[in-house]
């Protein structure tokens, strides 16, 4: 792979940019091994920037700014430096999160109104059940927080509206709209593609499979609609994260609640 070192020449190219109207910035991605790679937002082409250590279970990542990625590896959270290369372990989730006995494990990052983290973490082998429950991390203070409850498994990832409530991307082409401090579930939603991470860019919301598939996601008719394609990485995408440590929430319209009547409602496809 490429040395980070060539980030310096890529910098220009991960100002944000979009195309005219609606358009998807520059951005991360991280596959099944831990490897980093920028993305052009307008040609969509990957470029081999980073590789993470011990980084075979990673699920997620968020580019926090100052040229460092946060990466969730499901049993530690890390920074990676991608300018010096320096990899520092922030915390370990065993041992820091649930029981002494209990298998915990963490996954996604959603960016919170509040420039905290959040990501959801779940408690197996506890003697009252599995646990889950969401955590919000403040970087400046380095404190962890625990923030309500989760109403499923720990999902492949997290996305924050501007009204406080929660997406997370399940497992099995579903997607759940909680509220984050109760638990208690909002609208849940049949997704026509396998969406493993939610990458925004300005105002606008994607979602991205495995295979590099990239996918508006419409709050406000919940429905998908194919953008283009990722190309030029190895193996399977499972985190992604706009080139910027700013974007703005999106907010949840009233239309989408009154779309969904409750629970069960399945997005409309457009592909």
């Amino acid at each position: 792979m490429k040395s980070t070192r060539t980030l310096a020449l890529l910098a220009p190219a991960l100002a944000l940019t979009t195309l005219a109207g609606a358009g998807i910035s520059d951005m991360y991605i991280t596959n099944g091994a831990g490897e980093i790679y920028a993305v052009n937002g307008t040609t969509l082409q990957a470029t081999s920037v980073a590789q993470l250590d011990n980084a075979g279970s990673i699920n997620d990542i968020q580019y926090i700014g100052n040229g460092k990625i946060l990466a969730n590896l499901t049993f530690a959270m890390v920074t990676y430096d991608l300018n010096t290369g320096v990899q520092d372990t922030l915390f370990t989730s065993n041992g820091t999160f649930g029981q002494p006995d209990s298998f915990v494990y963490t996954g996604g990052l959603a960016r919170r109104a509040n420039g905290d983290m959040y990501f959801g973490v779940t408690e197996a082998l506890n003697p009252s059940g599995v646990i889950n429950y969401g955590i919000s991390y403040d970087m400046q203070s380095d404190s962890l927080n625990q923030i309500g409850t989760v109403p499923f498994v720990t999902p492949f990832d997290f996305y924050e509206l501007a009204n406080g409530s929660m997406i997370g991307l399940i497992t099995g082409d579903r997607a759940v709209r909680f509220d984050p401090n109760t638990g208690v579930v909002q609208a849940e939603y049949d997704l026509d593609v396998t969406a493993v991470s939610f990458v925004q860019s300005l105002t606008d919301l994607y979602v991205i499979a495995a295979d590099g598939s990239l996918y508006t996601f419409d709050i406000n008719d919940a429905s998908t609609e194919f953008y283009g394609q990722i190309t030029g990485f190895e193996r399977n995408i499972l985190g992604a994260s706009i080139a910027s440590s700013t974007a703005a929430l999106i907010p949840s319209p009233a239309s989408l609640l009154a779309l969904t009547g409750g629970l069960g409602f399945g997005f409309r496809r457009r592909r």
